[in-house]
Protein backbone atom coordinates (compact mmCIF):
# COMPACT_ATOMS: atom_id res chain seq x y z
CA UNK A 1 0.00 0.00 0.00
CA UNK A 2 2.49 2.41 0.90
CA UNK A 3 4.81 1.36 -2.39
CA UNK A 4 0.93 2.37 -4.13
CA UNK A 5 1.07 5.78 -2.38
CA UNK A 6 4.18 7.15 -3.69
CA UNK A 7 3.49 6.17 -6.98
CA UNK A 8 0.03 8.07 -6.64
CA UNK A 9 2.33 10.60 -5.05
CA UNK A 10 4.28 10.79 -7.73
CA UNK A 11 2.02 10.63 -10.93
CA UNK A 12 0.06 13.60 -9.36
CA UNK A 13 2.96 15.73 -10.37
CA UNK A 14 2.25 14.98 -13.89
CA UNK A 15 0.53 17.65 -15.81
CA UNK A 16 -1.81 15.94 -18.28
CA UNK A 17 -4.51 13.65 -16.98
CA UNK A 18 -5.79 10.46 -19.38
CA UNK A 19 -9.57 9.60 -19.68
CA UNK A 20 -9.48 5.94 -21.56
CA UNK A 21 -13.38 6.38 -21.47
CA UNK A 22 -16.01 9.04 -21.63
CA UNK A 23 -16.68 9.13 -18.56
CA UNK A 24 -20.53 9.69 -17.77
CA UNK A 25 -21.91 11.37 -14.71
CA UNK A 26 -24.48 11.66 -12.40
CA UNK A 27 -25.67 14.73 -10.29
CA UNK A 28 -26.36 14.25 -6.82
CA UNK A 29 -25.97 18.57 -5.57
CA UNK A 30 -26.74 21.24 -7.64
CA UNK A 31 -25.53 24.29 -5.90
CA UNK A 32 -25.59 28.17 -6.37
CA UNK A 33 -21.83 29.01 -6.54
CA UNK A 34 -21.92 31.39 -3.83
CA UNK A 35 -23.34 28.59 -1.49
CA UNK A 36 -21.24 26.14 0.89
CA UNK A 37 -21.46 22.44 0.04
CA UNK A 38 -22.12 20.02 3.17
CA UNK A 39 -21.81 17.18 3.82
CA UNK A 40 -25.13 16.59 4.85
CA UNK A 41 -25.71 18.09 1.12
CA UNK A 42 -24.12 15.10 -0.03
CA UNK A 43 -25.87 12.47 2.66
CA UNK A 44 -29.23 13.33 1.36
CA UNK A 45 -28.32 11.88 -1.91
CA UNK A 46 -28.51 8.50 -0.67
CA UNK A 47 -25.38 7.27 -2.08
CA UNK A 48 -23.17 7.32 1.52
CA UNK A 49 -20.45 4.82 -0.35
CA UNK A 50 -20.30 5.89 -3.84
CA UNK A 51 -19.36 9.60 -2.29
CA UNK A 52 -16.34 8.81 0.14
CA UNK A 53 -15.03 5.72 -1.70
CA UNK A 54 -15.57 6.87 -5.04
CA UNK A 55 -14.63 9.93 -7.35
CA UNK A 56 -16.47 12.91 -6.45
CA UNK A 57 -16.40 15.57 -9.33
CA UNK A 58 -16.85 19.42 -9.36
CA UNK A 59 -18.27 20.97 -12.57
CA UNK A 60 -18.38 24.50 -12.03
CA UNK A 61 -20.44 26.87 -14.61
CA UNK A 62 -20.80 30.32 -13.80
CA UNK A 63 -23.54 30.96 -11.20
CA UNK A 64 -24.33 27.27 -10.10
CA UNK A 65 -21.66 24.05 -9.75
CA UNK A 66 -22.44 20.38 -9.86
CA UNK A 67 -21.48 17.57 -7.52
CA UNK A 68 -21.45 14.49 -9.58
CA UNK A 69 -19.77 10.97 -9.50
CA UNK A 70 -19.03 8.11 -11.98
CA UNK A 71 -22.25 6.48 -13.18
CA UNK A 72 -23.22 4.46 -16.71
CA UNK A 73 -26.51 5.84 -16.98
CA UNK A 74 -25.71 9.34 -15.99
CA UNK A 75 -26.63 12.27 -17.88
CA UNK A 76 -25.81 15.22 -15.98
CA UNK A 77 -22.43 15.63 -17.97
CA UNK A 78 -19.60 13.69 -20.27
CA UNK A 79 -16.60 14.05 -20.07
CA UNK A 80 -14.75 12.75 -23.72
CA UNK A 81 -12.48 10.64 -23.74
CA UNK A 82 -8.49 11.87 -24.16
CA UNK A 83 -5.51 13.74 -22.46
CA UNK A 84 -6.75 16.44 -20.78
CA UNK A 85 -3.69 19.30 -19.30
CA UNK A 86 -4.20 19.26 -15.83
CA UNK A 87 -3.48 21.77 -12.93
CA UNK A 88 -3.49 20.36 -9.31
CA UNK A 89 -4.43 22.68 -6.58
CA UNK A 90 -3.84 21.70 -2.43
CA UNK A 91 -6.19 23.72 -0.67
CA UNK A 92 -6.80 24.51 3.68
CA UNK A 93 -10.22 26.38 3.19
CA UNK A 94 -12.69 27.75 1.35
CA UNK A 95 -10.57 31.28 0.82
CA UNK A 96 -7.49 29.12 -0.69
CA UNK A 97 -10.21 26.86 -2.88
CA UNK A 98 -11.56 30.50 -4.67
CA UNK A 99 -8.21 31.73 -4.65
CA UNK A 100 -6.70 28.91 -7.26
CA UNK A 101 -10.12 28.57 -8.88
CA UNK A 102 -10.27 31.90 -9.73
CA UNK A 103 -6.17 31.75 -11.18
CA UNK A 104 -7.17 28.52 -13.09
CA UNK A 105 -10.16 31.07 -14.40
CA UNK A 106 -7.87 33.41 -16.05
CA UNK A 107 -6.34 30.47 -18.82
CA UNK A 108 -9.70 28.62 -19.20
CA UNK A 109 -13.48 28.65 -19.46
CA UNK A 110 -16.44 27.80 -17.96
CA UNK A 111 -17.50 24.96 -17.24
CA UNK A 112 -14.41 23.86 -15.17
CA UNK A 113 -14.00 19.96 -14.21
CA UNK A 114 -12.37 19.62 -11.22
CA UNK A 115 -11.85 15.94 -9.71
CA UNK A 116 -11.73 15.18 -5.89
CA UNK A 117 -8.04 13.45 -4.94
CA UNK A 118 -9.91 10.43 -2.68
CA UNK A 119 -6.35 8.63 -4.12
CA UNK A 120 -4.43 10.26 -1.45
CA UNK A 121 -5.65 8.07 1.45
CA UNK A 122 -2.54 8.64 3.77
CA UNK A 123 -2.82 12.53 3.68
CA UNK A 124 -3.54 13.62 6.87
CA UNK A 125 -7.19 15.25 6.02
CA UNK A 126 -6.16 18.25 6.52
CA UNK A 127 -5.53 19.67 3.02
CA UNK A 128 -8.21 19.00 -0.19
CA UNK A 129 -6.51 17.85 -3.19
CA UNK A 130 -8.32 18.48 -6.56
CA UNK A 131 -7.44 17.74 -9.69
CA UNK A 132 -8.88 20.35 -12.53
CA UNK A 133 -8.60 19.42 -15.73
CA UNK A 134 -7.98 21.89 -18.55
CA UNK A 135 -8.07 21.68 -22.70
CA UNK A 136 -8.07 18.47 -24.09
CA UNK A 137 -5.02 17.47 -26.09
Amino acid sequence: MVDEQIHLTTKIKEKTYDVKSPIRLKCLVRKQITENLTILDLLESGLKKEIFLGRVYYIIYENFYDVCIENKDGKAFEIDSGRYGMTVIEVNNEVELNYELEKILLLQELPLITIEDNERFLSSGERLTLKVLGAQR
